[in-house]
């Protein structure tokens, strides 16, 4: 503690800023800095915030101690211990903003080499301490291979062509055999990426019409923001949206963004593909789609003003 506090002693501000959750080390100086009366103060950096339910690690890791949390557009918190005294304080996401400059000149319409962009979510061999049941692991491997397979039979058997990018390395060794098992179901329907960078390419959304997440994360909210055409086919093996946001889950559901179904998402996709635009500007979807993003991922070009009088307040208050 002795060590914190003299880290911290050269920084004459009344703020501490972090992000992520906390080590040994982190934890030690923000609980010297809370002890010389600094506000301490977290940010979001990806999805899941404010809609899924039960996230552990950021519950028991990230909020204890946490006077001030800046969120992507929500409010709410669960009722949980470790969030008694946090206030939560809605900004514009840098990143997401940033993001959807980057995304402003793609491509959208036209021919395409394939249908869907698979995009499923990381499996862990080893879920790190205070993860809790809500991320896909080990344990769910027969689960979370079968429904790859269900996908890829069904989607192919209708000619849709799909381009599958695993999440990392790591995911497919764990599904090596369910790997070699999508190749054979989907024949020259099913290609699978071999660069296994992190996250969307313009050359990668280019090639495809939809992008197809597994459950609704950070590149979900990525593609919403930036008007990328996407879909979530949910089964919520590992996690679910929170009470208080099912109905809005429930409209994208109804407007055919997200789907319980193989057949519903194929439906959805044909739905798509006859008019991209007309589906991509339908006023109801459009709309929902907004609202979904100012609670969930507001963007904005103004982005570094609203930060900054965020942060001028902090160093004024």
């Amino acid at each position: 503690m002795n060590h914190a506090a003299q880290a911290l002693r050269p920084f004459k501000k009344k703020a501490l800023i972090s992000s992520s959750g906390r080590g040994v080390c982190a934890s030690y100086v923000v609980a010297a800095a809370k002890r010389t009366g600094l506000t301490i103060v977290d940010h979001q950096h990806g999805g899941h915030y404010g809609y899924i339910e039960d996230m552990s690690a950021v519950l028991e890791l990230e909020y204890p101690g946490v006077d001030q949390f800046v969120s992507w557009g929500w409010l709410r918190l669960p009722d949980h211990p470790s969030v008694k005294g946090m206030s939560v304080i809605r900004l514009p996401s840098p990143w997401l903003s940033e993001r959807k400059r980057y995304w402003a000149g793609i491509k959208g319409g036209g021919e395409k080499e394939f249908d869907i962009l698979l995009m499923p979510n990381m499996l862990k061999r080893f879920p790190e301490t205070a993860q809790g049941a809500s991320t896909a692991r080990i344990d769910l491997i027969q689960e979370v291979g079968a429904s790859l397979k269900h996908l890829v039979r069904e989607a192919t058997a209708q000619g849709v062509r799909i381009l599958h990018k695993p999440f990392n390395p790591t995911t497919v060794n764990l599904l090596a055999k369910t790997m070699q098992e999508l190749e054979s179901i989907g024949g020259l329907h099913y290609f699978c990426e071999r660069q296994l960078d992190k996250g969307l390419t313009y050359e990668l959304v280019e090639r495809c019409h939809v992008v197809l997440w597994d459950q609704p994360g950070t590149g979900f909210l990525e593609c919403l923001s930036s008007q990328i055409p996407t879909m979530v086919y949910w089964l919520r093996l590992y996690n679910h949206e929170e009470a208080w946001v099912q109905p809005i889950f429930t409209e994208l559901e109804r407007l055919g963004i997200v789907h319980r179904s193989v057949d519903a998402l194929l439906d959805e996709l044909q739905r798509f593909k006859k008019s991209p635009h007309a589906w991509m500007n339908d006023p109801e979807r459009a709309s929902l789609i907004s609202r979904f993003c100012r609670e969930f991922a507001w963007t904005s070009d103004d982005w570094p003003e609203h930060w900054q009088r965020y942060l001028d307040g902090l160093s004024n208050g």
